[in-house]
């Protein structure tokens, strides 16, 4: 099956590979992500093949967007972390369980998160983290960092190898449905905007495509975003789910 792809429509959602318009899939304008850069990032297999980032919580927990794991069971699911290397991951390990919130709106990307509990735990060592979570959005103008697998442009159907990074500057609501008003994308920020974080630049040239659906997007080394939605890989403006206004409900005990 193909690549989960980012959400980049009110009636379309695009995963690993391609975008149900142009694809949102690996970090597009990124560059190789160092061991350090996101120690806490996993990718989420189904029935062998890569769908979706994610990033683990704690031992037994990995986050994800809910759109990455809609209608879809835990016994069909593996979790690989431990590297940088998609094809040389050092663990992995079986989902136990998934759950999704219970909000979420596949048309509109609302409540874009889910939880896995994996069937063994994994220790932190020195090239696994267990992530922080925010308790609270960044300010507009703050530099968030995202990572994933993804594809690296546009069109494009095969994942990265290498764990890619880009940088993105955060941008109110407001000026979000504003400025992307014209592009779909203020659609997107309509229903599911109280759990949304906006990132990215229209003549930037970097952000998420798919395939890193779920992956983490970190400010100062907490995690502020989960990967969500978009119109266009690279070319406009991301949508995150707001980790610190999803904090509660993240942060659950399965």
């Amino acid at each position: 099956m193909p690549l989960r792809r980012i959400i980049v429509s009110v009636t379309t959602a695009v995963g690993l590979a391609l975008a149900g318009a142009p694809p949102a899939g690996a970090v597009v304008g990124g560059r190789d992500a160092g061991p350090d850069t996101a120690p806490f990032q996993v990718a989420l297999i189904e029935r062998g093949q890569f769908v979706c980032g994610g990033f683990l919580r704690d031992a037994t927990t990995v986050v994800t967007a809910a759109h990455c794991v809609e209608a879809t069971p835990a016994d069909a699911l593996t979790v690989r972390l431990d590297g940088v290397d998609r094809t040389r991951l050092a663990q992995s390990r079986d989902v136990a369980a998934v759950v999704q919130h219970p909000g979420f709106e596949w048309k509109t990307g609302a409540d874009d998160a889910a939880l896995l509990e994996l069937a063994a735990p994994v220790a932190e060592s020195d090239t696994v983290k267990y992530a922080r979570l925010a308790t609270a959005d960044p300010a507009p103008g703050a530099e968030l960092t995202v990572t994933g697998w993804g594809v690296t442009q546009a069109g494009a159907r095969t994942p990265a190898t290498m764990l890619q990074a880009a940088r993105e500057r955060v941008i109110s609501p407001g000026a979000c449905r504003a400025a992307a008003g014209g592009t779909g994308l203020g659609s997107l920020m309509g229903r599911g905007a109280d759990g949304a974080l906006c990132a990215g630049s229209v003549t930037a040239g970097t952000g998420f495509c798919s395939g890193d659906s779920g992956g983490p997007a970190v400010v100062d080394g907490v995690v502020v975003g989960i990967v969500s939605r978009n119109v266009d890989c690279g070319r406009g403006y991301d949508i995150y789910t707001s980790v610190a206004r999803f904090n509660g409900w993240l942060t659950q005990q399965l």
